[in-house]
């Protein structure tokens, strides 16, 4: 052997070493030769005539300078790890729908595991196939066997495949972070017209919609405007699939939206000023962002028309002396504002197809010119409403007794508010104790010492004068008793109201 098994080379041959001045013996010689010859034919020549035969063991020690490999048998050196060589693939064919790759090199055939990226010609249209290296189309699915849907693979976005050794997984890389900004996403993910971001109110207060990689939606998401948020629609409940992405229902969220006589035109134009509320929906999964991110003018003396200094009637109703309330709406996939007889915008949804709305607020038009009023944001989105000159509503003499009695007071009709309340009575001859509530309370005798109590009370030729609260009933009354007689006067005036607007 001329290696011993741990690379050591010696020579074997019996008759070596030779001694000085002793004939060499010719077999000697040529068994040395030979020898030799087995040792430097077993070692690895540097110009690459050796084939090598076994593995061999590097002890830790580091190959150096090697060349970039171009066939799938080459060595891989880190550097073509790092660029990807044999799974980026530059040379994309096909359509988007039905994909060709010629990675380099070449494969010899489909093995589970081989995964490949390369950039997306196109968006997808419908379920897609790849061909690789000529051997065959195999289908792209997405979360194991779900096939591709229309806009899964965008156009110009870097797609990662992997083989299964059935099917090539979609993995995107280029997708992890997706402001939508308008459009319509359908299916898994799907954008169209997208150009602008959602905000939570107003162009100043931006705030980015950011989906999972691969996300997963049920229904239709909707996302409607120009150049700020005017909608969020769910048509149809996000549901979580795999984990990805959360279910998703609307509340009763209202916010902003506060309005008030315009001060160029008070006698016909309101403002309302920027704000967001989900629409008036029963199920949750049914209703929409609608929002308003720039205030608007809308006239009662025009039929509506979208945009601010604008038509704000609906357009089959004709202006007159009545209450009025007024509606978020969406028409045509833009939100806006507009006014209606109906609390429920049953003329603005015939007349002009408004597919969503919200009531956001209430007035009254007396004399021909709308009563002048302002409004406060209150904790949850409710407003207060107050008359900028009150006026006496209820006005009687002799006529506040020991029998209940309903009486309207100027709150808007149809739901409950609770109004704010000047109260003033007066009897010349008795003590008397009043109760002033809800309709919808039980009919109690007020008293000083036993339930419901009294919220006024008055002793002989004293008047008192109080604020107090109290919720009015859906048709816009309050009810009033007293304990003893007939009261000589009972005067109301209604500042205002407070409502929660939980539509």
């Amino acid at each position: 052997m001329a290696y011993n098994g741990s690379g050591a080379f010696t020579i074997d041959t019996a008759g070596n070493p030779v001694s000085s001045g002793t004939t060499i013996d010719p077999a000697v010689h040529n068994a040395t030769n030979t020898e030799i010859a087995t040792g430097l034919t077993t070692a690895i020549t540097k110009d690459g005539q050796t084939t090598i035969t076994q593995n061999i063991p590097f002890n830790n020690k580091k190959i150096t300078g090697l060349g970039a490999g171009t066939a799938r048998t080459d060595g891989a050196s880190l550097a073509t790890i790092q660029d990807g060589t044999g799974v980026y693939v530059a040379t994309v064919g096909g359509t988007a729908d039905v994909i060709t790759l010629t990675p380099s090199p070449a494969i010899t055939a489909y093995a589970a595991g081989q995964t490949f990226r390369f950039i997306a010609s196109g968006a997808n249209t419908t379920n897609v196939t790849v061909d690789i290296s000529g051997f065959g189309p195999k289908a792209i699915t997405k979360n194991g066997t779900a096939a591709l849907v229309a806009g899964d693979i965008p156009s110009g976005m870097m797609v990662e495949i992997t083989y299964d050794g059935t099917r090539f997984i979609l993995g995107t890389i280029g997708l992890a972070y997706l402001p939508i900004t308008g459009g319509t996403l359908t299916g898994d993910l799907k954008f169209t017209d997208a150009t602008y971001d959602i905000g939570k109110t107003g162009a100043t207060r931006p705030r980015d919609l950011f989906l999972s990689r691969n996300a997963v939606v049920t229904g239709t998401l909707d996302v409607t405007g120009t150049t700020t948020l005017a909608a969020l629609t769910f048509t149809g409940a996000l549901t979580t699939q795999a984990g990805v992405i959360g279910t998703v229902a609307l509340g009763k969220h209202i916010e902003g939206l506060t309005y008030a006589n315009n001060a160029g035109d008070a006698t016909n134009d309101i403002d309302v000023a920027v704000g967001s509320a989900t629409s008036t929906h029963a199920t949750p999964a049914s209703r929409v962002l609608l929002s308003l991110t720039t205030a608007l003018t809308k006239r009662l003396d025009a039929s509506w028309v979208t945009g601010t200094n604008q038509g704000g009637l609906s357009s089959s109703l004709t202006i007159s002396n009545v209450d009025y309330y007024i509606h978020l709406i969406r028409v045509a996939g833009v939100d806006d504002v507009g006014f209606d007889t109906s609390e429920t915008a049953a003329n603005l949804i015939t007349d002009h197809s408004a597919t969503h709305y919200r009531r956001i607020g209430w007035f009254k038009r007396v004399g021909g010119v709308i009563v002048a009023f302002h409004t406060y944001e209150t904790d949850g989105g409710g407003i207060e409403f107050n008359w900028d000159s009150p006026t006496l509503d209820i006005d009687l003499a002799a006529t506040l007794t020991t029998t209940r009695r309903t009486d309207a007071v100027k709150v808007p009709l149809n739901f409950s508010t609770i109004a704010n309340l000047s109260v003033n009575i007066d009897d010349a001859a008795n003590a008397n104790y009043v109760w002033i509530y809800c309709p919808d309370q039980a009919d109690l005798t007020p008293s000083i010492t036993a339930t419901p109590l009294a919220n006024i009370a008055t002793t002989a030729g004293f008047r008192p004068y109080q604020q107090i609260q109290v919720r009015t009933s859906a048709a816009g009354l309050i009810a009033a008793k007293a304990n003893n007689g007939t009261l000589d006067l009972y005067k109301v005036v209604t500042l205002g109201f407070t409502w929660a607007r939980r539509n």
